[in-house]
């Protein structure tokens, strides 16, 4: 993680260099009996602004059968958790003043907030604000090793379990190995991803992750790479546009 990355680049890499749930367009969350609410994202070409879309302009299919469209609402804050996994190599440090420039780069709208994936909890270093400079100071080098070496599905499980429910737009920024340490090994899918995934879905938090090697990756390397840790594809323009563009709330009768 010694190469240097622009700002551009590192909001590039958010959900190209994922471990393995990007959930994009597919998160749902209860709204009442009977209906289901999804963050809906327009993306312009070639990093152009979005047309406006209204709710005459989509389509909604369950199960290949159209379905009623029962609201459609534009959501300017967006909630920005970023997790930093505590065992990850301090090199990555390196990238902070990248992070800190994609922080104050953001709108008024976009409230960030600082935790530390530790012991399967997201231990929380600075709470909510769109003070983008107060966030950046909230960065500091991973400890790298000791009790940082437990599970960072655990901790998401964590941070989530503890936000409460909101009709903004919720995301979670993840810097991790994906390797969990607590009740994992380095051959199968990790028995706690798929709770992960399911809650993450359900409350409508959209996951995006950065891979970063933890402090143990280099006795590893020669070994094995993690299972669950995909190749890194060519970068996309998705998280980019998901933190910077005005999300619609698309409510639906089922």
């Amino acid at each position: 993680m010694n190469r240097k990355v622009n700002p551009s680049s590192l909001a590039l890499m958010m959900g190209a260099l994922a471990l393995i749930f990007v959930f994009w367009g597919a998160n749902a969350v209860a709204a009442g009996p009977g209906t289901v609410t999804l963050t809906v994202t327009a993306v312009g070409k070639k990093d152009t602004s979005p047309s406006v879309v209204t709710q005459d302009d989509v389509q909604l299919f369950l199960k290949k059968e159209r379905t009623q469209i029962a609201d459609w609402k534009h959501g300017g804050k967006l909630y920005l958790a970023v997790l930093i996994d505590d065992s990850l190599d301090t090199g990555i440090a390196n990238q902070w003043g990248d992070l800190k420039a994609f922080f104050a780069g953001q709108p008024d709208t976009t409230y960030i907030s600082v935790a530390y994936a530790r012991n399967g909890t997201a231990m929380l270093v600075q709470d909510f604000t769109n003070d983008h400079e107060l966030v950046a100071k909230a960065l500091r080098l991973p400890l790298g090793s000791g009790g940082a070496f437990t599970s960072p599905y655990l901790a998401l499980l964590d941070l989530m379990k503890r936000w409460p429910s909101s009709a903004d737009r919720r995301s979670i920024l993840l810097f991790s190995s994906g390797i969990d340490y607590f009740r994992g090994d380095f051959w199968t899918k990790p028995p706690d991803l798929d709770s992960t995934i399911s809650r993450a879905q359900k409350q409508n938090i959209n996951v995006w992750t950065i891979y970063a090697p933890d402090a143990g990756a280099n006795s590893r390397m020669k070994r094995a790479r993690s299972p669950i840790i995909s190749a890194p594809p060519r970068p996309s323009t998705s998280s980019l546009i998901l933190m910077n563009s005005p999300r619609t709330s698309a409510t639906n009768t089922c």
